[in-house]
């Protein structure tokens, strides 16, 4: 498809534009609080024990980890600060650093969204809208300002689909050819090697791959003889091009455990977790023949951890309350304390744009209905020998249906089978497609008039603007415990 010259401008001015917004949404007050946040407290031993060379266990791959020490390493960070506890002050501001890179791939996010959306809808608004959903959504938004690994995930998960539907080898819309598909691969394994809910991504790669080479392969099956050399080739490319996504992602998974066993040669407080054999083996400084034994017991161990993980935690959710974001999670607070004769408090929770979040939760509602009946008339019309119309129909296409419907789901349902504590960050993933749903949704068939997508905006910024507060933990008065005008619900204290 052609562009001409005003719409690549369009394409490009809003990309910076949205980008610019984004990193100024996660940078602004990053040193804020000067003190360990929830889950800081874990990930931040991690990044020093990589320092330290100290042995540390930890119930998800390596790579977001090594991502943020490789960063702090650069930036000069020195380990020392113990991360024993939420709310314990950090002792100079080289943990800025530490939350840079996740801010960063929090920001990147926001322009992938729009591509992403531009690849599935081709509509500008939809695109616009979708991004600037994901920029003021205030989950996200904590979720990726702090020394936490999910804005990894995120980038690294949604540009795989990104490049994989950008692949000419299995769509005729992209742009790319078997690069796109290595890159793909690649990407999938990044977002694996960060934590494993993402093999939700190579998952939606695998099934969809594998459907648009049965359909190549059928029709090549009935020519038989009369199948071209050029046809034949193409065919056997997607071959090769899907295969690398059995190959690619592993290889990229295995190798940073490479990096991990290598900086981790000194006992440490993960040596508990490991067999003897295991610890001989870190005594002789991981040698690579123990290599394949090592892998295979730490992962082992890793997925037996998880299945430990049975303690409940009073700000836990279950899966089925997370479209409806019914109960957030407490992050961070700090005592009521005087300035002047006043009384404040600063909280941090995270809790989603109201107003996105539960329109995105209808919308999919209303995606998947008008998807289902749309399927049902053509499949009335099918059994009754008659033609569906081909011109005048508007709306989603068939595949931008199934696609998004399929991720949403291998993204949400899943969790029905973990019994581990789980919290409303899980949904992360899921939430970015539904934000994708809803942008599409309301852009598609009749064209709306203008002011609907400005109010949409407006509330976008209002349920942004609500949530602030605790999305940045600023002074907010003390008279009253918990003010109205933030939780909404009483499942939200």
């Amino acid at each position: 498809m052609r562009y001409h010259v005003g719409m690549r401008f369009s394409h490009t001015f809003f990309l910076i534009a949205i980008f610019a917004v984004s990193l100024t949404l996660h940078f602004v007050g990053i040193w804020h609080p000067r003190e360990a946040v929830f889950d800081e407290v874990h990930f931040g031993k991690f990044v020093s024990g990589y320092m330290t060379g100290e042995y540390f266990f930890d119930i998800h791959p390596p790579l977001g980890k090594l991502m943020i020490a490789g960063m702090g390493k650069i930036a000069g960070f020195q380990p020392g600060f113990d991360f024993v506890k939420i709310g314990e002050e950090y002792p100079n501001s080289q943990y800025i650093w530490l939350r840079f890179l996740p801010a960063l791939f929090g920001s990147l996010l926001i322009p992938l969204v729009y591509l992403l959306t531009w690849r599935l809808s081709r509509s500008l608004w939809a695109s616009q809208l979708a991004s600037i959903f994901a920029a003021f959504e205030n989950a996200i938004l904590v979720q990726s300002k702090f020394i936490l690994m999910d804005s990894f995930l995120l980038v690294f998960g949604f540009l795989a689909l990104y490049l994989f539907l950008e692949s000419k080898l299995f769509f005729r819309e992209g742009k790319w050819g078997m690069w796109a598909c290595i890159a793909a691969g690649v990407c999938a394994g990044l977002a694996l090697s960060v934590k494993w809910t993402a093999a939700s991504f190579l998952g939606l790669i695998l099934l969809f791959g594998f459907f648009i080479l049965a359909k190549k392969c059928i029709p090549l099956l009935r020519r038989g003889n009369r199948t071209t050399q050029g046809q034949k080739r193409e065919f056997m490319r997607m071959v090769l091009a899907y295969g690398m996504f059995f190959i690619i992602p592993p290889i990229v998974y295995v190798s940073f455990f490479l990096i991990h066993f290598s900086l981790l040669t000194k006992p440490g407080p993960g040596n508990a977790y490991m067999a003897a054999r295991f610890i001989q083996s870190q005594k002789a400084g991981f040698p690579m023949g123990d290599f394949p034994s090592n892998f295979y017991e730490l992962n082992g161990e890793m997925f037996r951890a998880n299945q430990r993980i049975t303690a409940t935690h009073a700000y836990s959710s279950k899966w089925y309350t997370w479209p409806f974001m019914l109960r957030p999670v407490y992050f961070w607070n700090k005592d009521i304390v005087a300035i002047g004769h006043a009384s404040v408090y600063e909280k941090i929770y995270l809790l989603g744009n109201p107003f996105v979040w539960w329109l995105s939760t209808i919308t999919v509602i209303y995606f998947f209905l008008i998807g289902v009946m749309k399927g049902l008339h053509a499949l009335y019309l099918r059994l009754a020998g008659k033609r569906k119309a081909e011109a005048g129909e508007r709306g989603v296409p068939s595949f931008t249906w199934l696609f998004l419907t399929v991720a949403y789901c291998i993204n949400l349902f899943p969790f029905i089978f973990i019994g581990r504590v789980m919290f409303l960050y899980h949904y992360l993933t899921a939430l970015v497609i539904a934000i994708i749903i809803a942008a599409i949704s309301v852009a598609s068939g009749p064209r709306p008039r203008k002011i609907f997508f400005y109010l949409l905006i407006a509330g976008t910024l209002a349920g942004f603007l609500v949530i602030f507060p605790i999305t940045y933990g600023t002074i907010m008065p003390g008279s009253v415990p918990w003010p109205r005008s933030v939780f909404w619900l009483n499942s939200w204290i």
